[in-house]
C-alpha cells in the first residue's frame, strides 16, 4: 500500500475490511489510533500471514 509491493485492493479483499477506509489511512485523512478494534485485528492477522511473502517490515 505505502510502499507499492501490495495492494489496498488486496488487503481489502483478503480482510473484508472496506477499500476507502484503507485509502483513508494511507492517505492520512483518518489517524490510525481512531480505527475499530475489529480493523486492527484484521490488518494484524494479515500482516502476520503475509509479512514475509512481501517482504513487508514495520519501521
Amino acid at each position: 500500500m505505502v510502499d507499492g509491493k501490495v495492494t489496498s485492493y488486496r488487503v481489502a479483499t483478503e480482510t473484508d475490511i472496506s477499500k476507502m477506509s484503507l485509502a483513508t489511512l494511507t492517505k492520512g485523512t483518518s489517524k490510525i489510533k481512531n480505527i475499530t478494534y475489529q480493523t486492527a485485528m484484521l490488518l494484524i492477522e494479515w500482516y502476520d500471514k503475509n509479512h514475509e511473502k512481501y517482504g513487508i517490515t514495520i519501521d
